[in-house]
């Protein structure tokens, strides 16, 4: 998919709450107006295809443009996930939990996914770990962990 593309899809499917909050936030640990770092927000995602996620996180405000192309931004990544997998399992990059259990061996630690009829495992996973946190299923970019 072209950039083009790629970014008419992400305009239609942004949450808009989220991109204000985002730019209000960045603004702020900036120390820019949120119409300069808007404008800039949207020049990274034209040019390097970063989302605002991407913007904030890797502190795009401060990177030269010669540094702003070394990140593997979102779109970079959906680009070489699309390139080196097969097309059948793109929705697996797209579900944790799926992630999770076809890689399982190379994650590192235990995990679960919590169902309204499994608390005697739950019970018992928090016996084993103790302190553990909470990654919603639909939510990315560390939102929605507790």
């Amino acid at each position: 998919m072209g950039k083009a593309k790629y970014l008419v899809k992400r305009v239609f499917r942004i949450d808009y709450g989220r991109l204000f909050r985002t730019i209000r936030q960045t603004a702020d640990a900036a120390g820019r107006s949120r119409l300069y770092i808007a404008f800039d927000m949207l020049r990274c995602a034209v040019r390097y295809t970063a989302a605002p996620a991407d913007y904030a996180l890797f502190e795009f405000w401060a990177l030269t443009p010669e540094q702003r192309k070394t990140y593997v931004t979102r779109g970079v990544n959906d680009r070489l996930v699309k390139k080196y997998n097969d097309r059948s399992l793109w929705h697996v990059f797209d579900n944790k939990d799926e992630f999770n259990t076809l890689y399982a061996p190379y994650i590192g630690r235990e995990w679960m996914r919590l169902s309204s009829d499994g608390f005697e495992e739950f019970d018992a996973f928090l016996s084993r770990h103790g302190c553990v946190f909470y990654k919603p299923l639909n939510l990315s970019c560390g939102w929605g962990i507790e």
